[in-house]
């Protein structure tokens, strides 16, 4: 075919493609990259640089081979503590009742109870109040009472404590509560007190005895926990 007549139709073809492709084409790209995502008008603008990667989450170190379950953590009771405050040293007479209070009530899984200046003084206030009035009447006090009366010279400490622990043959564990004649016992081995203080006073030739407890015993609904047999505390 002649030159001129094949001239024509490749300036048809050139005009053909130059209609139908881009007016530009994007750059050539490094081997192993990607093309950059598509850019959505408005949105903002990414930061240069690979996106952070994500923290991992921590690890919890597992037990070693072998070991034994962690156990169950459950709530408890606090420990019953004596009230604050200084320990105080009996005097020397009130020596043998203060041990006679330990001997019984360890007996009865109770504490040593914690002499207390301040209780004793209370007791010496209510031990004249009675040796004034020359007999045993019933007062108003906050504190657990036992009290005891007897010929002068004749009632030990000793043995007034005794007389009180003597009770605790009439007292029935099984139907835990107040029974009559029982009272001075029970407060004497009472678990939840923690301080005392005793003191005495003469009328004529009577003597009168007086032991406060704080807290105080005798509580109501409270003497199963309270006042406890020895066979149990044995187990």
């Amino acid at each position: 075919m002649p030159l001129r007549s094949v001239l024509p139709i490749l300036a048809a073809l050139a005009a053909y493609a130059a209609a139908t492709l881009p007016s530009s084409t994007a750059p050539a790209l490094p081997p192993g990259t990607s093309p950059a995502p598509a850019v959505t008008p408005g949105a903002p603008a990414l930061p240069p640089g690979p996106a952070p990667a994500p923290e991992p989450a921590p690890e919890v170190p597992l037990p070693p081979p072998g070991a034994p379950p962690a156990p169950d953590l459950q709530p408890t009771d606090p420990p019953i503590k004596p009230p604050p405050g200084p320990d105080e040293k009996p005097p020397d007479e009130a020596a043998v009742i203060h041990e006679a209070h330990k001997e019984y009530r360890t007996r009865h899984c109770a504490h040593w109870l914690r002499w207390s200046g301040g209780i004793a003084g209370a007791a010496q206030a209510r031990a004249d109040e009675l040796a004034k009035a020359c007999k045993l009447r019933p007062g108003d006090t906050k504190y657990g009472e036992n009290l005891w009366s007897g010929t002068s010279g004749k009632w030990t400490p000793q043995k007034v404590v005794d007389s009180w622990y003597a009770e605790g043959k009439r007292y029935n564990y099984k139907r835990p509560g107040h029974s009559k004649g029982t009272a001075r016992f029970t407060q004497l081995v009472w678990v939840g007190s923690r301080r005392y203080g005793c003191a005495t006073s003469t009328c004529k030739k009577t003597d009168f005895w007086v032991c406060f407890y704080d807290p105080p015993g005798n509580v109501d609904g409270e003497f199963e926990r309270n006042v406890l047999s020895p066979d149990k505390c044995k187990e």
